[in-house]
C-alpha cells in the first residue's frame, strides 16, 4: 500500500493531468499532496521494518532493534515534523504492546 502511495505522489503531475481530463477522477489540492507526502514519511519506517521482519532470514533477535529503529525514526529523528501526535501514538502503541517482551529480553541480557 505504501509503495502505491509513493508512486502516486511521485507521479503527481500525471495524476493532476488525469483529473483535468476526467471529471470522475478526484482533484487534489496542494494541502492534500502535502498530507499524503507527510503521512508516507511517517509510515515509511514501519513499512520498512515490516518488510524486513517478513524476510526469511530475520529472527526474533531483530525485533527489539527494529522497535528502537522505528522509535528513533519517528520521534528522535523524524523525516517530517508534521503529525507529532500520530508519530507519538504509533511509538506508544508499539511500546504498550511489547512491555513484557522488551523487559524479558533486556533482563535476560543483563
Amino acid at each position: 500500500m505504501l509503495k502505491f502511495a509513493w508512486l502516486f505522489i511521485k507521479n503527481q503531475q500525471v495524476v493532476e493531468a488525469m483529473s483535468l481530463d476526467d471529471t470522475n477522477f478526484s482533484l487534489f489540492c496542494s494541502s492534500d499532496w502535502k498530507n499524503m507526502k507527510n503521512l508516507c514519511a511517517v509510515l515509511k519506517p514501519i513499512f520498512e521494518a515490516t518488510i524486513f521482519a517478513q524476510n526469511r532470514s530475520s529472527s526474533a533477535a531483530h525485533i527489539i532493534p527494529l522497535i528502537k529503529l522505528i522509535e528513533h525514526k519517528l520521534i528522535k529523528a523524524p523525516a517530517t515534523e508534521e503529525y507529532t501526535r500520530v508519530r507519538t501514538a504509533i511509538v506508544d502503541g508499539i511500546n504498550n504492546r511489547m512491555p513484557g517482551f522488551l523487559y524479558m529480553l533486556i533482563c535476560k541480557n543483563m
